[in-house]
Protein backbone atom coordinates (compact mmCIF):
# COMPACT_ATOMS: atom_id res chain seq x y z
CA UNK A 1 0.00 0.00 0.00
CA UNK A 2 2.30 2.88 -1.23
CA UNK A 3 -0.53 5.69 -0.55
CA UNK A 4 0.59 8.57 1.35
CA UNK A 5 -2.64 9.39 2.67
CA UNK A 6 -2.80 5.48 4.42
CA UNK A 7 0.75 6.71 5.71
CA UNK A 8 -0.69 9.84 7.28
CA UNK A 9 -3.56 8.04 8.81
CA UNK A 10 -1.69 5.85 10.81
CA UNK A 11 0.69 8.18 11.74
CA UNK A 12 -2.17 10.83 13.32
CA UNK A 13 -3.11 7.36 15.30
CA UNK A 14 0.22 6.78 16.85
CA UNK A 15 0.01 7.35 20.95
CA UNK A 16 2.25 10.12 21.80
CA UNK A 17 4.26 7.96 24.77
CA UNK A 18 7.21 8.18 22.69
CA UNK A 19 9.07 10.82 20.19
CA UNK A 20 9.24 9.04 16.92
CA UNK A 21 12.71 8.77 15.82
CA UNK A 22 11.63 7.30 12.41
CA UNK A 23 7.98 8.17 11.93
CA UNK A 24 7.47 7.21 8.52
CA UNK A 25 8.58 3.24 9.62
CA UNK A 26 5.94 3.50 12.51
CA UNK A 27 3.20 4.93 10.34
CA UNK A 28 3.71 1.55 7.85
CA UNK A 29 4.07 -0.75 11.13
CA UNK A 30 1.15 0.86 12.38
CA UNK A 31 -0.27 -0.16 8.88
CA UNK A 32 0.48 -3.78 9.27
CA UNK A 33 -0.56 -3.92 12.64
CA UNK A 34 -4.11 -2.76 11.68
CA UNK A 35 -4.39 -5.14 8.67
CA UNK A 36 -3.43 -9.18 8.81
CA UNK A 37 -0.66 -9.74 10.64
CA UNK A 38 0.29 -13.95 10.80
CA UNK A 39 2.37 -15.52 13.27
CA UNK A 40 5.28 -13.93 15.15
CA UNK A 41 4.54 -11.07 13.27
CA UNK A 42 0.68 -10.61 14.78
CA UNK A 43 3.04 -11.65 18.58
CA UNK A 44 4.80 -8.29 17.74
CA UNK A 45 2.03 -6.29 17.17
CA UNK A 46 0.24 -7.88 20.37
CA UNK A 47 2.83 -6.51 22.54
CA UNK A 48 2.33 -2.89 21.66
CA UNK A 49 0.06 -0.98 23.35
CA UNK A 50 -4.12 -1.90 22.32
CA UNK A 51 -2.46 -4.05 19.20
CA UNK A 52 -1.87 -1.02 17.67
CA UNK A 53 1.69 -1.26 16.64
CA UNK A 54 3.30 1.40 18.45
CA UNK A 55 7.43 1.20 18.78
CA UNK A 56 9.80 3.09 21.08
CA UNK A 57 11.74 5.12 18.85
CA UNK A 58 15.53 3.14 19.16
CA UNK A 59 13.15 0.13 17.74
CA UNK A 60 11.85 2.55 14.87
CA UNK A 61 15.53 2.73 14.23
CA UNK A 62 16.20 -0.43 14.61
CA UNK A 63 13.51 -2.79 12.60
CA UNK A 64 14.03 -0.24 9.62
CA UNK A 65 15.68 -2.43 6.64
CA UNK A 66 17.97 -0.08 5.11
CA UNK A 67 21.16 -1.97 4.95
CA UNK A 68 19.65 -3.40 2.12
CA UNK A 69 20.26 -0.11 0.60
CA UNK A 70 24.05 -0.53 0.86
CA UNK A 71 24.01 -3.64 -1.53
CA UNK A 72 23.20 -1.34 -3.80
CA UNK A 73 25.97 1.44 -3.27
CA UNK A 74 28.66 -1.07 -2.78
CA UNK A 75 27.37 -2.84 -6.43
CA UNK A 76 27.53 0.43 -8.09
CA UNK A 77 31.28 1.75 -6.59
CA UNK A 78 32.87 -1.75 -6.78
CA UNK A 79 31.91 -1.84 -11.13
CA UNK A 80 33.22 1.70 -11.35
CA UNK A 81 36.55 0.66 -9.47
CA UNK A 82 37.09 -1.99 -12.17
CA UNK A 83 36.65 1.07 -15.17
CA UNK A 84 38.94 2.93 -13.40
CA UNK A 85 41.38 0.05 -12.55
CA UNK A 86 41.23 -0.72 -16.61
CA UNK A 87 41.43 3.24 -17.57
CA UNK A 88 44.77 3.13 -14.68
CA UNK A 89 46.61 0.35 -16.56
CA UNK A 90 45.67 1.92 -20.25
CA UNK A 91 47.36 5.45 -19.16
CA UNK A 92 50.27 2.97 -17.57
CA UNK A 93 50.80 1.43 -21.49
CA UNK A 94 50.66 4.48 -23.13
CA UNK A 95 53.21 5.95 -20.93
CA UNK A 96 55.79 3.32 -20.93
CA UNK A 97 55.09 3.12 -24.85
CA UNK A 98 58.62 4.18 -25.26
CA UNK A 99 60.28 2.48 -22.83
CA UNK A 100 58.51 -0.74 -23.92
CA UNK A 101 60.15 -3.07 -26.95
CA UNK A 102 56.28 -3.12 -27.79
CA UNK A 103 55.84 -6.85 -28.47
CA UNK A 104 52.27 -7.66 -29.21
CA UNK A 105 51.40 -9.26 -26.21
CA UNK A 106 50.53 -8.95 -22.33
CA UNK A 107 49.49 -10.72 -19.40
CA UNK A 108 48.46 -8.85 -16.26
CA UNK A 109 48.10 -9.53 -13.02
CA UNK A 110 46.42 -6.72 -10.48
CA UNK A 111 45.61 -6.92 -6.76
CA UNK A 112 43.53 -4.16 -5.26
CA UNK A 113 42.36 -3.31 -1.79
CA UNK A 114 39.65 -0.93 -0.86
CA UNK A 115 38.69 0.12 2.31
CA UNK A 116 35.12 2.60 2.38
CA UNK A 117 33.56 4.08 5.62
CA UNK A 118 30.54 5.78 6.12
CA UNK A 119 29.13 7.66 8.83
CA UNK A 120 25.34 7.83 9.41
CA UNK A 121 23.34 10.10 7.51
CA UNK A 122 20.04 12.25 8.71
CA UNK A 123 17.56 14.05 6.59
CA UNK A 124 14.59 16.42 7.66
CA UNK A 125 11.24 15.13 6.70
CA UNK A 126 8.12 16.93 7.33
CA UNK A 127 6.79 13.59 9.50
CA UNK A 128 10.06 14.21 11.17
CA UNK A 129 10.64 16.24 14.09
CA UNK A 130 14.34 15.67 14.13
CA UNK A 131 16.65 15.01 11.38
CA UNK A 132 15.48 11.44 9.86
CA UNK A 133 18.52 8.84 9.29
CA UNK A 134 18.26 7.22 6.12
CA UNK A 135 20.81 5.15 5.84
CA UNK A 136 23.18 3.34 8.24
CA UNK A 137 26.98 3.86 8.96
CA UNK A 138 29.06 0.93 7.92
CA UNK A 139 32.67 -0.01 7.59
CA UNK A 140 33.53 -1.80 4.59
CA UNK A 141 37.00 -3.94 3.04
CA UNK A 142 37.23 -4.77 -0.19
CA UNK A 143 39.97 -7.36 -1.82
CA UNK A 144 39.97 -7.83 -6.22
CA UNK A 145 42.34 -10.03 -8.17
CA UNK A 146 42.64 -9.33 -11.77
CA UNK A 147 44.04 -11.21 -14.45
CA UNK A 148 43.92 -10.51 -18.27
CA UNK A 149 46.05 -10.00 -21.72
CA UNK A 150 46.28 -7.19 -23.96
CA UNK A 151 46.94 -7.34 -27.63
CA UNK A 152 48.68 -4.24 -29.65
CA UNK A 153 46.81 -4.15 -32.86
CA UNK A 154 48.79 -1.77 -36.02
CA UNK A 155 50.19 1.15 -34.93
CA UNK A 156 48.97 2.63 -31.44
CA UNK A 157 46.11 0.74 -31.19
CA UNK A 158 45.17 -1.88 -27.89
CA UNK A 159 42.48 -4.14 -26.95
CA UNK A 160 42.21 -6.74 -24.70
CA UNK A 161 40.46 -8.51 -21.59
CA UNK A 162 40.43 -8.34 -18.03
CA UNK A 163 38.12 -11.05 -15.56
CA UNK A 164 38.07 -9.72 -11.54
CA UNK A 165 36.75 -11.42 -8.97
CA UNK A 166 36.10 -9.28 -5.53
CA UNK A 167 35.12 -10.09 -2.46
CA UNK A 168 33.74 -7.44 0.47
CA UNK A 169 32.84 -7.82 3.74
CA UNK A 170 30.90 -5.12 5.63
CA UNK A 171 30.11 -4.50 9.22
CA UNK A 172 26.48 -1.72 9.94
CA UNK A 173 27.45 0.19 12.77
CA UNK A 174 25.54 -0.65 16.02
CA UNK A 175 21.92 1.13 16.68
CA UNK A 176 21.50 4.07 18.83
CA UNK A 177 20.02 3.72 22.27
CA UNK A 178 18.90 6.54 24.17
CA UNK A 179 17.09 4.79 27.09
CA UNK A 180 19.05 1.75 29.52
CA UNK A 181 16.09 -0.25 28.59
CA UNK A 182 16.83 -0.71 24.63
CA UNK A 183 20.08 -2.17 24.65
CA UNK A 184 21.35 -2.82 20.57
CA UNK A 185 23.26 -5.40 18.99
CA UNK A 186 26.75 -5.25 18.91
CA UNK A 187 26.02 -4.84 14.99
CA UNK A 188 23.18 -3.83 13.00
CA UNK A 189 24.02 -6.74 10.54
CA UNK A 190 26.84 -7.55 8.08
CA UNK A 191 26.99 -7.82 4.26
CA UNK A 192 29.13 -10.23 2.20
CA UNK A 193 29.62 -10.24 -1.25
CA UNK A 194 31.44 -12.04 -3.92
CA UNK A 195 31.34 -10.60 -7.31
CA UNK A 196 32.89 -12.10 -10.85
CA UNK A 197 33.31 -9.51 -13.91
CA UNK A 198 34.55 -9.33 -17.49
CA UNK A 199 35.29 -6.51 -19.14
CA UNK A 200 36.69 -5.96 -22.94
CA UNK A 201 38.34 -2.94 -23.66
CA UNK A 202 40.92 -0.74 -25.94
CA UNK A 203 42.99 2.59 -26.83
CA UNK A 204 44.06 4.17 -29.78
CA UNK A 205 46.74 6.56 -30.61
CA UNK A 206 45.40 9.26 -32.36
CA UNK A 207 47.95 11.29 -33.18
CA UNK A 208 49.74 14.46 -32.13
CA UNK A 209 49.28 13.23 -28.19
CA UNK A 210 45.76 12.57 -28.95
CA UNK A 211 44.19 9.48 -27.76
CA UNK A 212 40.69 7.50 -26.97
CA UNK A 213 39.85 4.17 -24.91
CA UNK A 214 37.04 2.56 -23.94
CA UNK A 215 35.68 -0.82 -22.01
CA UNK A 216 32.44 -2.51 -21.79
CA UNK A 217 31.60 -5.30 -19.56
CA UNK A 218 29.45 -7.25 -17.53
CA UNK A 219 28.95 -9.73 -14.23
CA UNK A 220 27.30 -11.10 -11.43
CA UNK A 221 27.53 -10.69 -7.59
CA UNK A 222 26.10 -13.05 -4.95
CA UNK A 223 24.88 -11.33 -1.95
CA UNK A 224 24.41 -12.41 1.39
CA UNK A 225 23.21 -9.73 3.83
CA UNK A 226 22.29 -10.38 7.67
CA UNK A 227 19.95 -7.88 9.35
CA UNK A 228 19.83 -7.65 13.54
CA UNK A 229 17.04 -5.53 14.19
CA UNK A 230 15.44 -4.73 17.84
CA UNK A 231 11.83 -5.25 18.16
CA UNK A 232 10.73 -3.03 21.37
CA UNK A 233 6.95 -1.92 22.45
CA UNK A 234 6.60 2.15 23.00
CA UNK A 235 6.07 1.29 26.87
CA UNK A 236 9.29 -0.39 26.69
CA UNK A 237 8.02 -2.69 29.54
CA UNK A 238 8.24 -5.97 27.71
CA UNK A 239 11.56 -7.86 26.90
CA UNK A 240 12.69 -6.70 23.26
CA UNK A 241 13.02 -9.51 20.46
CA UNK A 242 16.16 -9.79 18.70
CA UNK A 243 15.65 -10.80 15.00
CA UNK A 244 18.59 -11.74 13.36
CA UNK A 245 17.57 -12.33 9.51
CA UNK A 246 19.42 -13.34 7.06
CA UNK A 247 18.90 -13.06 2.99
CA UNK A 248 21.02 -14.52 0.07
CA UNK A 249 20.37 -12.77 -3.52
CA UNK A 250 21.94 -12.32 -6.80
CA UNK A 251 22.92 -8.96 -8.62
CA UNK A 252 23.80 -8.47 -12.32
CA UNK A 253 26.11 -5.66 -13.70
CA UNK A 254 26.85 -3.57 -16.71
CA UNK A 255 29.46 -0.83 -17.44
CA UNK A 256 30.49 1.41 -20.74
CA UNK A 257 32.96 3.74 -20.67
CA UNK A 258 34.52 6.11 -23.00
CA UNK A 259 37.22 8.57 -22.46
CA UNK A 260 39.44 10.75 -24.97
CA UNK A 261 42.56 13.23 -23.72
CA UNK A 262 45.55 14.46 -24.89
CA UNK A 263 49.17 13.80 -23.66
CA UNK A 264 51.85 16.61 -24.34
CA UNK A 265 55.42 15.11 -23.90
CA UNK A 266 58.14 17.29 -22.75
CA UNK A 267 61.03 15.81 -22.66
CA UNK A 268 61.37 12.97 -19.61
CA UNK A 269 57.65 14.84 -18.45
CA UNK A 270 54.06 14.13 -19.73
CA UNK A 271 50.82 15.41 -18.47
CA UNK A 272 47.71 16.32 -20.22
CA UNK A 273 43.98 16.81 -19.97
CA UNK A 274 41.13 14.03 -20.19
CA UNK A 275 37.93 13.81 -20.22
CA UNK A 276 35.59 10.48 -19.63
CA UNK A 277 32.00 8.72 -19.21
CA UNK A 278 31.22 6.41 -17.07
CA UNK A 279 28.13 4.30 -17.09
CA UNK A 280 26.87 1.84 -14.95
CA UNK A 281 23.37 -0.55 -14.28
CA UNK A 282 22.81 -2.60 -11.20
CA UNK A 283 20.34 -4.79 -10.64
CA UNK A 284 19.41 -6.70 -7.40
CA UNK A 285 17.37 -9.91 -7.02
CA UNK A 286 14.20 -9.65 -5.35
CA UNK A 287 14.72 -12.06 -2.13
CA UNK A 288 13.07 -13.09 0.71
CA UNK A 289 14.57 -13.44 4.57
CA UNK A 290 15.18 -15.98 6.69
CA UNK A 291 14.26 -15.93 10.17
CA UNK A 292 15.34 -19.02 12.25
CA UNK A 293 14.44 -17.70 15.06
CA UNK A 294 10.78 -16.84 14.21
CA UNK A 295 10.99 -13.40 15.32
CA UNK A 296 8.00 -12.18 13.15
CA UNK A 297 10.12 -9.31 11.60
CA UNK A 298 12.08 -10.83 8.15
CA UNK A 299 10.99 -9.11 5.30
CA UNK A 300 10.79 -9.80 1.11
CA UNK A 301 12.18 -7.53 -1.54
CA UNK A 302 11.59 -6.65 -4.74
CA UNK A 303 13.89 -6.70 -7.36
CA UNK A 304 15.34 -3.38 -7.99
CA UNK A 305 17.71 -1.72 -11.00
CA UNK A 306 19.94 1.60 -10.33
CA UNK A 307 21.34 3.39 -13.13
CA UNK A 308 24.48 5.76 -12.89
CA UNK A 309 26.08 8.03 -15.23
CA UNK A 310 29.43 10.05 -14.66
CA UNK A 311 31.15 12.60 -16.11
CA UNK A 312 34.67 12.85 -15.31
CA UNK A 313 37.07 16.06 -15.79
CA UNK A 314 40.73 14.97 -15.39
CA UNK A 315 44.59 16.32 -15.24
CA UNK A 316 47.36 13.11 -15.83
CA UNK A 317 51.35 14.02 -15.03
CA UNK A 318 53.91 11.38 -15.22
CA UNK A 319 57.89 11.54 -15.41
CA UNK A 320 60.32 8.71 -16.80
CA UNK A 321 63.38 8.21 -15.03
CA UNK A 322 65.80 6.24 -16.39
CA UNK A 323 67.20 4.15 -13.57
CA UNK A 324 70.07 1.24 -12.99
CA UNK A 325 66.56 -1.48 -12.94
CA UNK A 326 65.15 -0.21 -15.70
CA UNK A 327 62.56 3.08 -16.26
CA UNK A 328 60.45 4.40 -13.35
CA UNK A 329 57.48 6.58 -14.17
CA UNK A 330 55.94 8.27 -11.16
CA UNK A 331 52.56 9.82 -11.96
CA UNK A 332 49.61 12.03 -9.88
CA UNK A 333 46.32 12.52 -11.11
CA UNK A 334 43.47 14.19 -10.16
CA UNK A 335 40.01 14.24 -11.41
CA UNK A 336 36.56 16.10 -10.53
CA UNK A 337 33.61 13.89 -11.35
CA UNK A 338 29.65 14.66 -11.93
CA UNK A 339 26.77 12.26 -11.11
CA UNK A 340 24.01 12.76 -14.19
CA UNK A 341 21.70 10.10 -13.89
CA UNK A 342 21.49 8.86 -10.21
CA UNK A 343 19.02 9.74 -7.96
CA UNK A 344 18.04 9.49 -4.66
CA UNK A 345 17.25 5.55 -4.42
CA UNK A 346 14.02 3.96 -3.46
CA UNK A 347 13.37 0.27 -2.70
CA UNK A 348 10.10 -1.61 -2.13
CA UNK A 349 10.04 -4.48 1.05
CA UNK A 350 7.14 -5.81 3.10
CA UNK A 351 6.87 -8.42 6.19
CA UNK A 352 7.06 -12.36 5.25
CA UNK A 353 3.94 -12.56 7.85
CA UNK A 354 1.96 -10.26 6.55
CA UNK A 355 -1.32 -10.70 4.89
CA UNK A 356 -1.74 -7.59 3.16
CA UNK A 357 1.39 -7.72 1.97
CA UNK A 358 1.75 -3.77 3.05
CA UNK A 359 5.02 -2.13 1.25
CA UNK A 360 7.51 -0.10 2.46
CA UNK A 361 8.85 2.44 0.24
CA UNK A 362 12.27 3.27 1.33
CA UNK A 363 14.19 6.10 0.45
CA UNK A 364 18.05 6.69 0.66
CA UNK A 365 20.45 9.90 0.39
CA UNK A 366 20.44 11.47 -2.63
CA UNK A 367 23.83 11.17 -4.11
CA UNK A 368 26.22 14.01 -3.82
CA UNK A 369 26.94 15.23 -7.53
CA UNK A 370 30.21 16.33 -7.44
CA UNK A 371 33.10 15.05 -5.94
CA UNK A 372 36.95 14.18 -7.08
CA UNK A 373 39.56 11.39 -7.02
CA UNK A 374 43.17 12.28 -6.21
CA UNK A 375 45.52 9.44 -7.19
CA UNK A 376 49.46 8.45 -7.06
CA UNK A 377 51.72 6.00 -8.45
CA UNK A 378 54.80 4.14 -9.84
CA UNK A 379 55.34 2.44 -12.95
CA UNK A 380 58.34 0.47 -13.40
CA UNK A 381 59.89 -0.67 -17.18
CA UNK A 382 61.42 -3.80 -16.18
CA UNK A 383 63.95 -5.77 -18.43
CA UNK A 384 62.64 -8.94 -19.80
CA UNK A 385 59.32 -6.97 -21.04
CA UNK A 386 58.07 -6.64 -17.74
CA UNK A 387 56.07 -4.14 -16.28
CA UNK A 388 54.84 -3.39 -11.98
CA UNK A 389 53.06 -0.75 -10.90
CA UNK A 390 51.33 0.58 -7.71
CA UNK A 391 49.04 3.21 -6.89
CA UNK A 392 46.91 5.20 -4.32
CA UNK A 393 43.79 6.75 -4.78
CA UNK A 394 41.89 8.74 -2.11
CA UNK A 395 37.96 9.93 -2.56
CA UNK A 396 37.46 13.96 -1.27
CA UNK A 397 34.46 16.01 -1.04
CA UNK A 398 31.92 13.10 -0.83
CA UNK A 399 29.16 13.89 2.10
CA UNK A 400 29.34 10.93 4.84
CA UNK A 401 31.71 8.68 2.65
CA UNK A 402 35.56 8.23 3.00
CA UNK A 403 37.19 5.61 0.54
CA UNK A 404 41.20 4.86 0.18
CA UNK A 405 42.39 1.64 -2.19
CA UNK A 406 45.73 0.36 -2.96
CA UNK A 407 46.66 -1.40 -6.22
CA UNK A 408 49.48 -2.96 -7.38
CA UNK A 409 50.56 -5.57 -10.42
CA UNK A 410 52.49 -6.66 -12.77
CA UNK A 411 52.45 -7.21 -16.38
CA UNK A 412 54.71 -9.27 -18.85
CA UNK A 413 55.31 -9.20 -22.63
CA UNK A 414 55.05 -12.45 -24.46
CA UNK A 415 58.54 -13.39 -26.43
Amino acid sequence: MRSIVGVLAAAALLAPAARAQHAPFQAFFATVCAGSPGGSLATRCGETPGGAGDLSGDSELSLNPNQSLAAHDASQARVRQLSQDIEERLAARRADEGASLATPIGFILNGRYTRSERDRSFDGSPLQPEPLQRERGYTANEGSVQVGADLRVGEGAVIGALFAYSRSEAEFDPDRSTAPSFVPASTSGEAETDSYFLTAFGSLDLGMGFWVDGSLGGGITRHTLTRRAVFQETTRTIAQTLGVLEGDTDGYELSATAGAGYDRQDGALSYGPYLRVRYVNTTLDGYAEDDPASSGLAMRYDEETQHSAVGVVGLRASYALSTGIGVVVPSVRVEWEHEYARNAFTTHQSFNRDGFANDYALRGDAPDRDYANVGAGVTAVLPGGWMAFAEYEGLFGYRDLARHRATAGLRVELR
